[in-house]
C-alpha cells in the first residue's frame, strides 16, 4: 500500500493515537520530601542558636517578633 495525502486522510485517527499513560510519569516521582529539608534546617538553626549562647528570653522575643511580623505581613 502506497501512502498518499488522500490515503492518509482516510486512515482512522486511532492509528495515530497512543495511550496517554505511556507518556505520563506519576507526579510522585518528582516530589521531594520537603518536610525532611525543613526539619533539618530547623534543627540546624536551633543548634546554631544554642551554640551562640542566646538565652531563652531572647528565644521568646525572637519568636514573638517573627510571629507578629508575619501576622502584620499577612494582614498588611
Amino acid at each position: 500500500m502506497v501512502l498518499t495525502a488522500d490515503s492518509i486522510r482516510q486512515l482512522p485517527l486511532i492509528a495515530y493515537t497512543k495511550p496517554l499513560a505511556a507518556y505520563t510519569v506519576p507526579l510522585t516521582a518528582y516530589r521531594l520530601p520537603l518536610t525532611a529539608y525543613t526539619d533539618q534546617s530547623l534543627a540546624q538553626a536551633w543548634r546554631g542558636l544554642r551554640r551562640s549562647g542566646i538565652s531563652l528570653d531572647l528565644y521568646g522575643d525572637l519568636y514573638r517578633i517573627l510571629l507578629l511580623g508575619s501576622n502584620q505581613w499577612i494582614s498588611g
